[in-house]
């Protein structure tokens, strides 16, 4: 009897991973860096989590994780709450609508899909921040943190992997 408890627990907390690895890496992006002229950037890394199991592993990570992944990442980041939640959610909705076409495919046909939606969210971000501020507001955060987001994506998606590696299989249930 007690096996079969530990194994459902076991089922359980794994099946979590896509929704816990998206809160820890929001959690870890909250560290900002600072470039010189620039000011304050990060590499979206609760985007690339985002993106990750939406073509990977949907079915372990619902869209109410990444809205409350998207809302950690809006009340950390200081800035307009529900800005990130929806643009998790599109880059969700895209990533998810594109599954088939990702599937099987390289890792640069997927790291090139990554950086489109990259490019959108980040134009998209940088838009609404203009529009909110009703002021002039420079582009370079925006772009450079673009440039992180691609360059540190394959990073993340090696990490992502082995992470993946530890999920239930799909169908599998208990």
């Amino acid at each position: 009897m007690q096996y079969g408890l530990f194994a459902r627990l076991d089922h359980a907390s794994r099946s979590l991973t896509p929704s816990l690895s998206a809160v820890g890496v929001v959690l870890i992006e909250a560290v900002p860096w600072y470039v010189p002229e620039i000011g304050r950037v990060s590499p979206a890394l609760g985007l690339m989590c985002v993106y990750y199991w939406a073509i990977h592993r949907p079915d372990l990570f619902p869209a109410s994780a990444v809205f409350l992944a998207g809302l950690l990442h809006d009340v950390l980041a200081g800035g307009s709450i529900g800005l990130w939640a929806f643009l998790y959610l599109v880059a969700y909705g895209v990533a998810g609508s594109q599954r088939v076409f990702f599937s099987g495919k390289s890792f640069p046909v997927v790291w090139w899909g990554f950086m489109m939606v990259a490019a959108a969210v980040h134009a998209t971000d940088w838009l609404a921040t203009l529009i909110l501020a009703a002021a002039p507001v420079s582009p370079w955060p925006a772009i450079f943190s673009y440039f992180l987001s691609v360059a540190a994506y394959p990073i993340l998606a090696a990490l992502l992997v082995l992470l993946h590696r530890t999920t239930p299989r799909a169908g599998a249930s208990r």
